[in-house]
């Protein structure tokens, strides 16, 4: 943890000279006394304390801009500066000299504030990083204080003018009276003496000067500068928004990207309460919605803020990502930077002033709000307004209202003080105001003038001699959105404005609308500007203004009230646009010229569409843009010597950009050239001549061409209104078009291109260079421009174009009319591209060939390898479009007649679905392929179209490549969007049985798989159809995007059902293999109809459903049958039961009760004693030629009789039907018991006769009969040898204790039996290893065996009747073998003693007894230990002194090292000891990591017994940097164990838990910790926690570890339930299994153990571990159970293996 202080006295204060000086004595924050040692290009060298160097940057001298040579600061003077940084390791010290940093207090920026913006910045210096400007002249939106004050100003006119009403006589006197008050004070001026005026104007001079120095200075970075300003040098005036303060160098930055400065809301501080803001859905919460305002501003809608209603589900109307164009800002809470916002349209739309202050309201004034709550007890209603803004109705009055409503109200009483107000749903004052509307309403259309009476943020105020007060807001200057700022801004208050037209009236402010907008004006007074519903006719162009937008369209405002809706279909002339990027595009106020599409008396629907619009129009909005742009003129520019068409020499060339290049000062303007317009590319620097083809007064550009052809141009052409004329594109402007007229001597153009509003981008249309058709409009006179109209439609329908200019090559109309379509020319590759090659023919004419066009079939290979720059082609021109030559060299093309081309080009406009072309990849993007088939034409194909080959599907990347050449048939075009496909070029519709590949999209266990089969079509694979075989979850070997191979059961248009059974593919009903036959019951045999069902079916199937009507189960992708809730169980079971136990996608057996086959239903019966019944089927429902099982019962010589599994029917077996060839084979094979498949032939006789269908499964089993009591034999065996052992062991045991109770009555009888002659004992010896011989070898036979039949069966069938293992006696051959190891072993050893005693014996002249010979062998072992112990003493070192000898010899022995710690320790000499620690941790070799650590935790050791926090903290932390942390963590953990320091283990604790989140040991650690402290709650919290952090894979074995843990901590119920969660979702994972068995076997209770052990031998595993688990039951059962429940085990283990 780190504290701070913000004490002045520590924060200023210096360093103390008795010091000890070196550079940690230093901090960041001192403030010290420097020298200027040297004065640099970018700061200052300074040095300070006669010891210490440092830097001061030129940001951080208080200095703007920093020069080496004008600098105030001296090497003489002594300067104060405050340390900045320290790098202690490169011992660089940075200060600062900035006096707000040298005195610890924040920088004060003044007036400036985030967001400002700056109308007017002046460049003081430029570089490479960017611009330093001073801020002169701030945006008045951003002049809160100046709003807020014209604003209550207005008020309180409006209010004092409605409470005094005032005639307009006292009006007038009073106006007389304030003229006359003027006057005398400029008579009083004028008086003044010429001092006064001397001094009045040096001090406006002053005041000036501070203006333009108070705001201080930025810096603009040079990413946050346009291309187009970049070229600005020292002096120019610029436009920008500061976006960062930086309170530490007490610098700003700011931008000068215009889409930032004109953005509205840059921060909090720029939203208001009641302002009308589109907003973007994020997220849908159950109390509200999440909003985005901006990027990184967010907002909140209360649910009952949602709508008028209040909405049950609102996912349902809002979904994330929803554009919403109009909400209403209803609260905002600075202080938690949170915004609420209200999507009611009767608030959003309401014509009342929000009400967000109590001192803003005023008795009688109409507010709407929210009833927001209904108070008991008759209390009222309580109405919530903005801002928190609250008022109460009283309860008379709140009969019918309803909380969430939104409602109009009348204020009666405020107290602001007491933040109290009181309401009334009363609103009969209003009626004074609605007359003055209707009198004012009188009024719109007509013409005013007046003075300019009051200028707010937003609107002017126009004093009108008739009307009263008109408002004219921002946007109706101009009907050019970027000229109406500036037109507002050059307006000041007293300015005479004239044709004003009268356009609304505004309730809110109760004052007349008025408008500037020339098209609006001009439209007025020609009739095309409607103020009423009749004035509107169908097919008519009218203009009008954008009032707001919906997310279904705009909303476009006319005279009066009169509003009209274009729906998006009318926006959208680009239909490659998103709807709401589109209505981005417009901005309220905007002008638009609309088409009436429809009129009603309560509609009125509007298109923008250019096909539906004429072009009347569109010249006198162009001619009212350039007048518009007259009245802008950008000062400081000499306009009059840059017109249009004259020449202009000596251009310097600023900069070269990709897109041209830019010219420096041409006459103050700027000049740019795009790369179009360059005759040769054009270096920094360069002088060339240029010709003016255009000029925007107003941004102070001029666009220059310096192409030749260009060099004559004719400033007056003789031309005639109405002429058509041939023009070249030279420049493409938002609106209109720059263009060159050829045959009037290149005269200079203007062409409209939209009509105002119209959502048209001409750069999608209109190419520079190429050659269009005008007709002559305008003919100008002196200093107006030449206008042409285009034709309508003249471009709409062109396909669009690239967008970079120049990256396809095209050829000018001179050029482009010398070449013949249809004629070979020889060519040479000038460049490869990567769908395309640049070929020259001719006199360098640039053309266009195709990869497709290369050659006529697709074939292995690139078709890049064919041809290589500078290659001499043959090439034939086979399209001339857009100034652009396509060429080919397909010899189907170029061998054909001269004229001729074949198949013209391939585009977007000409292309049709189920045309087949070639096309070339150009990109493999995982399962997509895109494809080019024509310049700017490309195709998507999906893997599964465009191969059949699995291999190539599933490995795209490798087997596809840039550059192949493929077939394709275009299968679906829309928009941007086309696909294709390869694999069905003739376009063959599917149908049943055709078998396809297809993705899988999503996997739903219950419905199955869906897929897509194509680029358009899906289709869907039911769960009965996945497989032959139905098992359980039969979706979980299927994932997404896995390729499946399918074939077709139903094609419908959009989707088709599809099935993966094998069965289906192959044509035929399901055949189980033998080896599958016991699973024959889950093999399914599909059902093409209900006909084919019959009463008694056993059927299988997946539940589709479960609920109150019954159990639905899918048989077939087109049917399912319904199982009444009596008849899912023979026990009763609730409906919670039945859903539990029958849930959707488990699959169940069932029996057929009854079929409907005209109505196509079925009942089924999930009964256990109707599916399993005795006679499971009728002996006439036996049906010939198909398969069943049966039972072996007898045999009588060639004959087998047998019974129908589960039934009473009898059936006969042949010799000839059972695939053996004798009749004693037959009888060998066919055990009583055995179980085997035949298929009935014969049916007619009460015998039926059967056919085995595979007699290996028979042999098999018989094979394994004769086994199973060689198997029996064997097992009782190895029981016997385990017995045997057993009690050798215990008798080893037993007896020393009966040697020493009979020691001394049978000594010599012992005495007799040791004191043998040494033939006897080497007799006896080999007697023993004789023995032991045999039983080895007896073992090796009977392991042999024991192999023998394991392998046979191995072969059998594992789920076979007699396929098992015996369980008698049984023990694992890992155990088996273990022991027998063991016992040999010691067996060994034993007599490996007597040898030895024989020896010593020999060499005995007495003989000792047992008793004796163990004692003295005790004694000798004693004698060891003793000479051990004094031999230690006298080695071990008593004086510091010896140590360090010893440590001479044994550096790297942390044992020397610990012991000498402890012989320190043990004189108290503490410090000393750590000292030899910090000596031991250094010297030991760094190869010995385990002698190092073992000092480590002797030394953290000491430290927590002897030392305090802090040497504890540091010794620790040093620890974990020169160690495995995790293992010094460890040790902690154990140290504090020991000394129970509960609450510090905690700490370390949480910290291990951060710092190996993913160890699932350290979590098991901290488990054992808090179960051990009886701390559950805290448990639970750490295990959601761990199981967050270790990974998926850990977290069975994790929850295990903590289970077993909660046993050991008599947590037993926990670890119970914890263990039953695992064993319940990972049903067969046997290790966990054990572990459980394990607990609950230590814990004792032998009902619950038996109870789990029933549970798990009826799991679902492998024999192997069934075997284990079977072998735990039946011991258990033998020591704690009786006779019958051993006798019930194996009756279980026996059924086991029957299965």
């Amino acid at each position: 943890m780190i504290f701070l202080t913000l004490d002045p006295k520590k924060t200023n204060a210096r360093i103390k000279s008795d010091q000890v000086l070196n550079l940690s004595t230093l901090r960041p924050g001192m403030l010290v006394k420097t020298k200027v040692n040297t004065i640099l290009e970018n700061g200052l060298f300074v040095l300070f304390m006669d010891y210490f160097a440092g830097t001061i940057e030129s940001t951080h001298t208080g200095e703007f801009p920093f020069s080496k040579k004008t600098t105030q600061y001296s090497t003489e003077k002594p300067l104060v500066a405050k340390i900045l940084s320290i790098d202690y390791r490169e011992k660089v010290i940075s200060l600062s000299a900035l006096p707000h940093i040298v005195k610890g207090t924040p920088y004060n920026f003044g007036q400036v504030k985030f967001g400002d913006v700056f109308d007017e910045a002046i460049i003081e210096s430029k570089s490479k990083a960017g611009f330093l400007v001073r801020l002169v002249k701030k945006h008045s939106r951003h002049a809160k204080e100046e709003e807020v004050e014209a604003e209550e100003e207005s008020e309180a006119e409006e209010k004092d003018d409605e409470e005094s009403g005032e005639s307009e006589e006292e009006e007038e006197e009073k106006e007389e009276e304030d003229s006359s008050d003027e006057m005398e004070v400029s008579e009083n001026k004028e008086e003044k003496s010429e001092e006064d005026e001397e001094e009045e104007e040096n001090e406006e001079g002053e005041e000036e000067g501070s203006e333009e120095k108070g705001f201080g200075t930025a810096f603009i970075p040079l990413k946050n500068i346009e291309l187009v300003d970049q070229s600005k040098n020292k002096g120019d005036k610029v436009r920008c928004r500061i976006v960062t303060l930086n309170r530490t160098d007490g610098s700003l930055f700011g931008t000068m990207i215009n889409k930032i400065i004109d953005q509205p809301l840059l921060s909090l501080t720029d939203l208001e309460v009641g302002a009308i803001i589109p907003v973007r859905v994020e997220s849908v919460k159950p109390k509200g919605l999440i909003v985005s305002l901006t990027t990184s501003l967010k907002a909140f809608c209360p649910l009952h803020h949602m709508s008028d209603i209040i909405l049950q589900d609102p996912s349902k109307k809002f979904k994330v990502g929803t554009q919403i164009s109009r909400a209403k800002v209803l609260n905002i809470q600075n202080d938690k930077k949170k915004v609420t916002i209200t999507l009611k349209p009767s608030l959003i739309n309401s014509k009342y002033e929000p009400l967000a202050n109590y001192g803003d309201a005023s008795e009688n004034q109409i507010v709407q709000g929210v009833i927001a709550a209904i108070l008991d007890k008759n209390r009222g209603t309580i109405v919530e307004f903005y801002n928190g803004v609250k008022g109460l109705i009283p309860s008379s009055e709140s009969a019918d209202l309803e909380v969430g409503n939104t409602i109009k109200c009348k204020v009666t009483k405020v107290d602001a003080g007491r933040k109290r107000m009181s309401l009334t749903t009363s609103l009969k004052g209003d009626l004074q105001k609605k007359k003055e509307s209707n009198v004012a309403n009188q009024s719109i259309g007509q013409f005013v003038s007046g003075i300019v009476s009051k200028i707010n943020t937003k609107s002017i105020v126009v004093q009108t001699k008739k009307m009263g007060e008109v408002i004219i807001s921002d946007q109706h200057f101009s009907d050019y959105s970027t000229y109406s700022p500036i037109l507002k801004s050059n307006t000041k208050k007293g300015d005479p404005l004239s044709n004003i037209l009268l356009i609304a009236f505004d309730s809110k402010q109760n004052m007349l609308v008025g408008t500037l907008k020339p098209c609006l004006i001009d439209a007025k007074k020609n009739g095309d500007l409607p103020f009423e519903r009749k004035e509107v006719v169908q097919g008519k162009t009218i203009f009008g203004y954008v009032r707001g937008t919906r997310d279904n369209g705009l909303i476009v405002g006319f005279g009066g009230e009169l509003r009209g809706l274009v729906p998006l279909s009318g926006l959208m002339a680009d239909k490659t646009k998103e709807a709401e990027n589109i209505l981005e595009r417009y901005r309220k106020g905007q002008t638009v010229t609309c088409s009436v599409s429809f009129v009603s008396d309560d509609s009125l629907s509007l298109s923008l569409l250019p096909v539906h619009l004429s072009k009347s129009y569109a010249l006198k909005s162009l001619q009212n843009h350039f007048k518009e742009e007259d009245l802008l003129v950008k000062e400081g520019i000499e306009w009059n010597k840059l017109k249009i068409g004259t020449r202009v020499k000596n251009l310097i060339v600023d900069s070269s950009r990709v897109y041209g290049a830019t010219f420096k000062d041409i006459k103050g303007a700027k000049g740019i050239a795009l790369s179009h317009q360059l005759e040769e590319k054009l270096d920094e620097k360069d002088k060339v001549e240029g010709l003016i083809l255009d000029v925007d007064r107003v941004k102070g550009v001029i666009d220059i061409s310096t192409k030749k052809d260009l060099e004559t141009v004719e400033r007056s052409p003789k031309v005639s209104e109405g002429k058509e004329v041939k023009a070249v594109i030279q420049l493409v402007k938002e609106s209109y078009l720059v263009v060159t007229l050829s045959e009037f001597n290149n005269a200079i153009a203007f062409a409209p291109t939209k009509e105002l509003g119209a959502s048209l981008d001409a750069h999608n249309y209109y190419f520079l260079g190429s050659t269009i058709k005008a007709t002559v409009s305008s003919v100008p006179k002196a200093g107006e421009r030449l206008l042409l109209s285009l034709p309508k439609g003249s471009s709409a329908n062109k396909e669009k174009k690239n967008k970079t200019s120049g990256s396809i090559p095209t050829v000018d109309a001179k050029s482009l009319s010398g070449l013949v379509v249809g004629k070979n020319y020889s060519g040479k590759v000038k460049e490869i591209r990567s769908t395309y090659a640049v070929v020259t023919i001719g006199e360098g004419i640039s053309g266009v060939l195709h990869a497709t066009e290369i050659v006529d079939h697709p074939f292995e290979g690139i078709v890049w390898d064919l041809i290589k720059s500078d290659q001499k082609l043959q090439v034939r021109i086979i399209a001339k479009e857009d100034s652009i030559v396509f060429l080919s060299m397909k010899k189907s093309v170029t061998s054909l007649p001269e004229g001729k081309v074949g198949d013209k080009p391939v585009n977007a406009l000409n292309l049709k679905v189920g045309q087949v072309a070639n096309a070339v990849v150009t990109s493999v993007s995982g399962e997509n392929v895109s494809a080019s088939l024509g310049l700017n034409t490309s195709v998507r194909i999906i893997s599964v179209d465009f191969s059949n080959d699995l291999s190539v599907i599933n490995n795209l990347q490798e087997k596809v490549k840039e550059g192949m050449l493929v077939k394709c048939r275009v299968t679906f075009k829309e928009s941007k969007l086309i696909d294709a496909s390869v694999v069905n070029l003739k376009g063959k519709a599917l149908k049943k049985g055709d078998q396809i590949f297809a993705i899988v999209r999503s996997v739903d266990p219950v419905r199955g798989l869906t897929v897509q089969v194509s680029a358009q079509l899906w289709g869907k694979i039911p769960t009965s159809e996945l497989s032959d075989v139905l098992i359980r979850n039969p979706t979980k070997n299927f994932e997404k995007q896995q390729i499946v191979e399918c074939i077709v059961l139903v094609a419908e248009s959009k989707r088709v059902t599809l099935s993966l059974r094998e069965s289906r593919k192959k044509g035929g009903k399901p055949k189980p293999k033998s080896s599958e036959m016991p699973h024959f019951s889950h093999y399914q045999t599909f059902y093409d109809s209900v006909e084919e069902l019959s009463k008694g079916d056993v059927v299988h199937g997946y539940i589709s459903a479960s609920n109150e009507k019954g159990i639905f189960t899918q048989l077939n992708y087109q049917f399912e049958g319904r199982t009444p809730l009596s008849m899912c169980s023979d026990a009763r079971l609730t409906v919670d039961q039945v859903k539990e136990r029958y849930y959707p996608g488990s699959l169940v057996s069932a029996r057929v009760m009854d079929v409907n086959q005209a109505q196509k239903q079925i009942m089924l019966s999930l009964k256990d004693s109707d599916v399993n019944s005795e006679d499971s089927i009728e002996r006439k429902e036996v049906k010939e030629g198909n398969a069943y099982w049966w039972v072996v019962t007898d045999h009588y010589k060639d004959v087998v009789n047998t019974l129908l599994v589960n039934t009473r029917i009898r059936g006969i077996l042949f010799q000839d039907n059972s695939g053996f060839e004798t009749a004693e084979e037959m009888k060998k094979n066919f055990h009583q018991g055995v179980k085997f498949a035949a298929t009935a032939y014969n049916t007619k006789k009460e015998f039926i006769k059967i056919s085995v269908i595979d007699k290996a499964a028979v042999k098999l089993q018989a094979e394994n009969k004769e086994d199973k009591k060689e198997k029996a034999d064997l097992a009782q065996e190895r029981e016997a040898l385990v017995e045997s052992a057993k009690k050798r062991k215990l008798d080893e045991e037993k007896r020393p204790k009966r040697e020493e109770q009979k020691e001394e009555e049978d000594d010599e009888e012992e005495e007799e039996e040791v004191v043998e002659t040494k033939p006897a004992k080497k007799q006896k010896k080999e007697e023993k290893k004789e023995e032991k011989k045999e039983e080895k070898k007896v073992e090796k036979v009977q392991e042999k065996k024991r192999k023998q039949v394991e392998e046979k069966e191995v072969k059998v069938n594992q789920l076979s009747a007699s396929s098992g293992f015996e369980w008698e006696g049984f023990q694992s051959k890992t155990a088996k073998k273990n022991e027998e190891e063991r016992e040999e072993e010691e067996e060994e050893n034993e007599i490996a003693e007597e040898d030895m005693d024989d020896e010593e014996e020999t060499t005995t002249e007495k003989r000792l007894s047992k008793k004796q010979r163990r004692k003295e062998k005790e004694l000798k072992e004693q004698q060891i230990r003793e000479k051990e112990i004094e031999l230690g003493k006298e080695k071990e070192p008593t004086s510091a002194a010896e140590y360090e000898r010893l440590l001479l010899t044994s550096q790297n022995s942390s044992f020397v090292w610990v012991k000498y710690m402890s012989f320190l320790i043990s004189i108290t000499e503490i410090e000393k000891a750590r000292k030899v620690a910090d000596r031991a941790t250094k010297s030991i070799s760094i190869s010995d990591p385990s002698e190092k650590l073992n000092v480590w935790v002797a030394w953290l050791n000491l430290e927590y017994i002897y030392g305090d926090e802090n040497s504890q903290k540091a010794v620790f932390d040093k620890a974990i940097v020169y160690n495995d942390s995790k293992k010094i963590y460890l040790v902690l953990v154990d140290i504090l164990k020991q000394q129970r320091r509960l609450k510090d283990l905690e700490e370390v604790f949480g910290t291990m838990t951060k710092k190996f989140k993913t160890d699932s040991d350290i979590w098991k650690r901290y488990a054992s910790f808090l179960l051990q402290n009886d701390r559950q709650k805290e448990f639970k919290a750490m295990l959601d926690q761990c199981l967050k952090c270790v990974p998926k894979s850990e977290h069975v074995d994790t929850i295990s570890k903590f289970a077993q843990l909660h046993f050991k901590n008599e947590f037993e119920e926990i670890g119970r339930t914890m263990f039953e969660g695992i064993v319940s979702n990972y049903p067969k994972r046997t290790d966990v299994w054990n572990v459980y068995l394990d607990m609950e076997t230590k814990s004792g209770d032998h009902d619950r153990i038996r109870r789990l052990l029933d549970r798990v031998t009826s799991l679902k595993v492998s024999s192997k571990n069934m075997k284990n688990f079977f072998t735990k039951f039946l011991a258990f059962e033998k020591q704690h159970g009786d006779a019958d429940s051993v006798e019930r085990v194996k009756q279980k283990a026996r059924e086991y293996v029957a299965q």
